[in-house]
């Protein structure tokens, strides 16, 4: 996440862009997936985007917007870990915010 507040290239948010239309469009090709979106963006906005809606709010993310968010996540502190379900495999809180970049490496030693 540090390294993002910097080192990101247009390039690679196309590429992260155009990933998440292809996955979007295949994702209503199935029926289960398709229920999934629906009811997600029924509980999140309560109503159902169409695809061109989402298609377009994608297009408006570029290489500031997410350099802005990874700063956000970088002061925002210690990264948080929630998980559902047998938590036995989940790995330590020092691996996981060890990922996020150096400022979180003095964080999770302490």
């Amino acid at each position: 996440m540090q390294a993002m507040t910097t080192n990101l290239t247009e390039g690679e948010v196309a590429r992260a862009r155009a990933q998440l239309k292809v996955s979007l469009l295949m994702g209503m090709e199935r029926p289960g997936t398709r229920a999934e979106q629906i009811a997600g963006q029924l509980f999140a906005l309560g109503r159902v985007q169409s695809a061109a809606e989402i298609v377009a709010q994608l297009d408006v993310i570029d290489v500031a917007a997410v350099k802005a968010y990874a700063a956000r996540v970088v002061e925002a502190g210690h990264p948080t870990i929630a998980a559902v379900g047998p938590v036995t495999k989940l790995e330590p809180h020092q691996i996981f915010a060890r990922r996020f970049g150096s400022k979180f490496l003095a964080d999770a030693a302490e």
